[in-house]
């Protein structure tokens, strides 16, 4: 293919996920999932969207992958996105600081997209036959990974997830 440049297929496939990212959260009930599962769990909303969207594509991490994915997460969520979270939700607090506590959710959205481009990078998706079984061993594999014991309210937060990205089918 003539111009091919993967710096460049890996900027769309960067959109593509930011857009699968921002759709899938967006649904009925998934940000409460998602937060509830990063506040009460320690997951990470990225990593629970790049389990999703990797499955829908017909990717299936392996171990080794998962703990790459891991790694990246933890040391970003560690170094940045927790302080940047806290001094938002600090800001918030604050008499007369709605510009600034608007500009703090705007950078904490940027930072988010930074992850998902870290992610991807780390470990690109190989497209193929996928959907929601794919993306439920992804999941799985995480929360092994992660520690995450899979009580009722977990799995009810993974399943409204996985209904918002790929609805049950009949059998």
């Amino acid at each position: 293919m003539s111009g091919w440049n993967p710096t460049v297929m890996a900027k769309g496939m960067e959109a593509i996920f930011w857009d699968f990212s921002i759709a899938l959260y967006r649904s009925q009930g998934i940000k409460d999932a998602c937060l509830a599962l990063q506040d009460q769990s320690g997951l990470d909303v990225n990593m629970l969207l790049y389990c999703c969207w990797a499955g829908q594509g017909g990717h299936r991490f392996s171990q080794e992958e998962m703990r790459r994915l891991q790694a990246l997460s933890s040391s970003w969520q560690g170094k940045v996105m927790r302080a940047m979270r806290q001094l938002r939700q600090r800001i918030g607090q604050e008499p007369d600081a709605e510009d600034c506590y608007a500009a703090a959710k705007s950078l904490e959205l940027q930072l988010e997209r930074v992850e998902q481009s870290r992610l991807l990078h780390e470990v690109p998706v190989r497209w193929g036959k996928g959907g929601r079984e794919i993306a439920t061993a992804n999941l799985r594999a995480y929360l092994m990974l992660a520690a995450v014991v899979r009580d009722r309210t977990v799995n009810r937060h993974l399943e409204q997830i996985l209904d918002a990205m790929s609805p049950k089918t009949a059998s």
